[in-house]
């Protein structure tokens, strides 16, 4: 997925969180994602936290290695402009895996790690079961 799509994907995905994974409804009406995130699954979700941010963030940086192995290809400026928007947009990426760590946002968080690839399935799978339903089923409307 290329750096643009993804970004897009995000933003949609943000969009889409306001509306609940199982009955379609407003995020405030529906049972599933009002503040009863397990604290079993939050106690998970803090411990992996130091793990998927440094995951996201030597992904950016492969990325913008790859942006400036190009340099020799084209002009400095156009290698500077491209590295400029790769680090944009990456922060909005970041913004939404990490900006909002509260209990209250678990279940945002974890839909946006899953989605960034930031969490392996062997991590996912220690989530408790109605969390992993409600996410992949969330997941797979998108």
């Amino acid at each position: 997925m290329s750096r643009r799509s993804r970004a897009g994907s995000i933003r949609n995905l943000k969009e889409r969180v306001g509306v609940c994974a199982t009955t379609r409804k407003s995020r405030r009406r529906c049972p599933t994602m009002q503040n009863n995130f397990p604290e079993s699954d939050w106690k998970i979700l803090s411990r992996l936290k130091p793990l998927a941010l440094d995951r996201l963030c030597k992904r950016i940086l492969q990325e913008a290695g790859g942006i400036l192995d190009r340099a020799q290809e084209g002009g400095h400026h156009h290698t500077y402009l491209d590295l400029y928007r790769h680090i944009q947009e990456s922060d909005k990426v970041v913004s939404v895996c990490f900006d909002k760590w509260s209990r209250s946002h678990a279940l945002e968080i974890l839909i946006n790690w899953k989605s960034e690839r930031l969490v392996t399935d062997e991590e996912f799978a220690t989530f408790s079961p109605d969390t992993r339903t409600i996410v992949n089923g969330f997941l797979k409307q998108g």
